[in-house]
């Protein structure tokens, strides 16, 4: 089986799993073990190729539905709305309908033509993009500190992490390196669930850190690695058009985290100017 033809064979997987299920509560894990994808990395291709998350998949399938059955039976809306998958929350259901088709359920039974909003994400690739490169590295000791919640919101962990380090006498240093490494997909993640952390490397033989600052480990191995440059707001963006293009090509995706190396400082440069080297890691 050719490299497309197995991709294909895993998303059509994926659309059968979400078209059986979509009335029922999907948890995005098991969708991606029925594609044999790393849950790290599963979420953004499928958003990739998509144009949509999955989460936006099942919300579309579930007002599908119920669309058609204000229309073709005469049950009321409660009992539509628990057969869509929003059990005991009928003003739920009847709030995201009408963001949806502009109507209220009532009314959209008597004026069934109303069109479906929804606005795919953009996978157009950036401006002046660089290649695409595909680098080895050698594993990378790191002083850290865990970040919880927001992701726009891990530069207090950052200014945490440089002013200790500062004080214990080991920033500024001429081969420190800072990166942000991250466990979950925003996009999927209730935001007090996001893990990250901020992390610096120092070419130094100390490895161990009093609190709160951790020792810790970027894994070595192969990855893809997009430079990309602009604010930090639109880096998501850059994620979406980064695994579509990976998907063109025979790369698998590793079971790990992402993670970003930041190489300017967003406090002396402006926000279209910031360098920010994406690594995604990748199968041997």
């Amino acid at each position: 089986m050719s490299h497309r033809e197995y991709n294909e064979t895993r998303f059509a997987k994926a659309l059968d799993y979400l078209h059986r299920h979509f009335r029922q509560n999907i948890n995005l894990n098991r969708v991606a073990e029925e594609v044999s994808l790393s849950p790290y990395h599963w979420h953004r291709i499928y958003r990739a190729v998509m144009g949509e998350t999955v989460h936006e998949t099942v919300k579309r399938l579930r007002l599908h539905y119920a669309a058609e059955l204000l229309v073709s039976t005469q049950k009321p809306i409660a009992e539509i709305a628990r057969e869509c998958g929003y059990s005991g929350n009928t003003q739920s259901f009847e709030r995201i309908f009408r963001q949806a088709y502009g109507l209220a359920p009532g009314a959209y039974r008597m004026q069934p033509h109303a069109p479906y909003h929804h606005q795919p994400l953009s996978t157009h690739p950036p401006a002046n993009r660089p290649p695409i490169e595909i680098t080895t590295i050698e594993p990378l000791p790191i002083a850290l500190v865990p970040h919880n919640g927001s992701y726009m919101r891990i530069g207090r962990s950052f200014e945490l992490i440089e002013g200790l380090l500062t004080l214990r006498g080991l920033l500024p240093a001429p081969d420190a390196r800072f990166f942000g490494i991250y466990f979950n997909d925003p996009s999927c993640t209730p935001e007090q669930e996001l893990r990250a952390q901020a992390a610096v490397f120092l070419n130094t033989a100390q490895h161990s850190f009093d609190p709160p600052i951790q020792s810790g480990t970027i894994a070595g191995g192969r990855y893809a690695v997009y430079p990309y440059q602009g604010p930090y707001s639109n880096l998501e963006q850059a994620y979406t058009w980064f695994y579509s293009e990976l998907l063109n090509t025979s790369y698998q995706v590793r079971d790990a985290p992402c993670f970003e190396e930041y190489l300017n400082d967003w406090q002396k440069v402006a926000p279209h100017e910031l360098r920010t080297n994406i690594y995604l890691p990748l199968a041997d």
